[in-house]
């Protein structure tokens, strides 16, 4: 039978526990069979060998307990660095971390309406955007653009003129997907509206800081 690497956490612990056993199987029957002291005395070799037998012992415990703290988890290490990975990736779209990488930055100028902006974001989002900002406000899945008093406002902020749009993905698919002919930007600029779109590849990534307020899930949960 051939062991997957694993189950070698278990082997040395299951080896641990019987070895351990044995050891105080051991001692015990030598207290129990042990000679009364004044013998032992009277024979110094004996007294060596027990001495011996018991730090080879403790010897070899102290091997298995190094060796068991340093190796991997039963669950295995690679288990453990998927799930931390998960969680970063799920507080990156929450808004709950600031994530950094390169994509386009979009400048609009002019009288851009609410229905604009939110076309743009579906635009980008559509083409592998992975993390948006607008004016340096971070969107969620819960991020709402619409149309205030005084202009587009996002959650509640009011959006000023110029709105800049940071997206962050492949920078060469997200800017041809903005610039397509006869796509969303020829249209929109029809209107008045200006759009200067810029990629930013390494080194000179986008910075998109976390939300302002981060939510959580507070019903919905895994069956």
């Amino acid at each position: 039978m051939r062991l997957h690497p694993s189950d070698w956490p278990y082997l040395i612990w299951l080896t641990a526990t019987i070895i351990g056993s044995a050891i105080m199987i051991s001692l015990l029957g030598m207290r129990l069979q042990a000679p009364p002291a004044a013998a032992l005395a009277d024979d110094p070799a004996e007294v060596a060998t027990l001495l011996a037998s018991n730090d080879t012992m403790r010897a070899e415990i102290e091997r298995l307990d190094r060796q068991l703290a340093s190796s991997p988890s039963p669950d295995g290490g690679g288990k453990l660095a998927e799930s931390t990975e998960a969680l970063n990736q799920l507080r990156a779209v929450n808004g709950a971390a600031a994530v950094t990488g390169p994509g386009v930055s979009v400048e609009v100028s002019g009288p851009a309406s609410a229905a604009n902006l939110r076309d743009l974001v579906n635009e980008l989002k559509s083409a592998g955007a992975e993390a948006l900002a607008i004016n340096e406000l971070r969107l969620t899945l819960w991020s709402a653009i619409y149309e205030g008093q005084s202009g587009p406002v996002l959650d509640g902020h009011r959006l000023e003129d110029p709105v800049v749009i940071e997206a962050i993905g492949d920078p060469a698919t997200l800017r041809e997907a903005l610039l397509r002919p006869g796509g969303l930007v020829p249209m929109i600029e029809a209107n008045g509206v200006a759009l200067a779109i810029s990629e930013r590849p390494a080194p000179n990534e986008l910075r998109l800081p976390l939300a302002l307020q981060p939510r959580s899930l507070q019903r919905a949960r895994l069956p």
